[in-house]
């Protein structure tokens, strides 16, 4: 049988992914608003001042409160029996008050949002602006997407800093310099009664083979430097 999710359901928890500040709610439902749009002003800030608000709280209220009720609760029955710590009865009723209580928040929060509609001046009008600004922003799968994208790049970023630290390491040190012509010439007799274009193309063929060796050593120290600074970090 297949899973029919309803698409009221799905409007809601966009809704509360999306207007989640004031100013984001405003910017979204203002081009909606009478003449141009179907959302009265009235119904515009009393959904400014509902979305953002306590209701969006109410899970981690609920879970919160549940947990600690549950807790101590077993926490103090076990404990006047056998006067023990009863650490995993605790933690038990501790997840099982979390599981209950958001699910109870997220039931309050439905119940918010029913009273929230039946309180509005133009609730097909606001229902229309409503569809337009989800229609607008991609719905549901566009925010999944955008999850999806942020998760990626912090993964992305995160790979990157081991050889961010090594380049800064790098730069810190400092990538030794190449030898001038003249000093080639003065170290390397074969090199003075040469052609003066001879000597600079094999000047830069050797200097360019002892720079690559040079870089690639360093670069390779570097790195390792940074894996040891960043376990250090991760072991502090």
């Amino acid at each position: 049988m297949p899973l029919i999710i309803d698409k009221g359901l799905i409007r809601h928890l966009w809704a509360q992914q999306t207007f989640t500040t004031r100013a984001k709610t405003e910017q979204l439902l203002s081009p909606e608003l009478e003449p141009a749009g179907t959302l009265t002003v009235g119904d515009f800030e009393k959904a400014v001042d509902f979305y953002p608000g306590e209701q969006r709280r109410l899970p981690g209220f609920y879970g919160v409160t549940f947990t600690a009720v549950a807790s101590l609760s077993v926490y103090g029955l076990v404990s006047m029996r056998r006067r023990r710590w009863p650490i995993r009865k605790a933690s038990l009723a501790g997840f099982l008050g979390l599981f209950n209580g958001v699910a109870y928040g997220q039931y309050k929060q439905l119940q918010a949002n029913v009273n929230f509609k039946n309180s509005l001046e133009d609730r097909e009008g606001f229902l229309k602006a409503f569809n337009k600004v989800y229609e607008r922003e991609g719905g549901l799968s566009a925010l999944v997407k955008d999850k999806r994208a942020e998760a990626i790049d912090r993964e992305i970023i995160k790979g990157s800093s081991i050889e961010d630290d090594a380049i800064n390491l790098i730069k810190k040190r400092g990538v030794p310099s190449e030898s001038s012509l003249f000093d080639v010439q003065k170290s390397n007799p074969a090199i003075q009664h040469t052609d003066v274009w001879d000597a600079t193309d094999l000047h830069s063929q050797t200097a360019r083979a002892g720079k690559t060796a040079e870089e690639e050593r360093a670069l390779a120290q570097a790195e390792f430097d940074a894996m040891l600074e960043k376990e250090r970090r991760g072991a502090d």
